[in-house]
């Protein structure tokens, strides 16, 4: 019997751990009169995180592009792990494929989304994935953003790396 692929194994159990993460985050603070308020999105492949003014909300987004993307995830996840199991090269191979394309796909989507308009609850338009700017609102009014592509992302391509670098070492 084959001893099982350890390396491919780890890396479809991160594949399917980054789901339970923020893929993209934006950071708020708003600034009025000298009091500052932060406020948050969270974007997952299946829900938005919304923090602000002591709320909370979490509301789950009925985007395509999150729905193939979160399929694609769990695929890679799958593919990994059996190929971790059954010692199937090609398997593990697809698997970070298929991973590499989530994050694509996430990424071009997202930034094509924000190029369309206001995607926060607040009406400014966010520039790109990466990015930060001071929008001022009038006298004694202001707010600063960061948004920046977050843990759950960074995880999905640690999956992918270690199952494409799995798949190349396989023997």
């Amino acid at each position: 019997m084959l001893k099982p692929d350890v390396i491919s194994i780890v890396g479809g159990l991160l594949a399917i751990s980054s789901l339970a993460f923020p893929w993209w985050t934006i950071s708020v603070v708003f600034h009025f009169m000298g009091i500052d308020q932060p406020a948050y999105v969270s974007l997952y492949l299946y829900r938005a995180d919304t923090n602000a003014l002591g709320w909370s909300r979490s509301s789950h987004l009925n985007l395509l592009f999150g729905w193939v993307m979160l399929a694609l995830v769990v695929f890679a996840s799958l593919l990994g792990i059996l190929g971790g199991l059954l010692r199937r090269t090609r398997m593990v191979l697809i698997g970070g494929s298929c991973a590499i394309a989530s994050m694509i796909v996430f990424v071009a989507v997202l930034q094509s989304e924000l190029l369309n308009g206001p995607v926060v609850p607040w009406g400014f338009i966010v520039a790109g994935v990466f990015s930060s700017a001071t929008i001022d609102q009038g006298y004694l009014s202001s707010a600063s953003y960061t948004a920046y592509l977050s843990f759950g992302f960074w995880i999905a391509l640690a999956a992918a790396i270690i199952l494409l670098v799995s798949a190349k070492y396989h023997k």
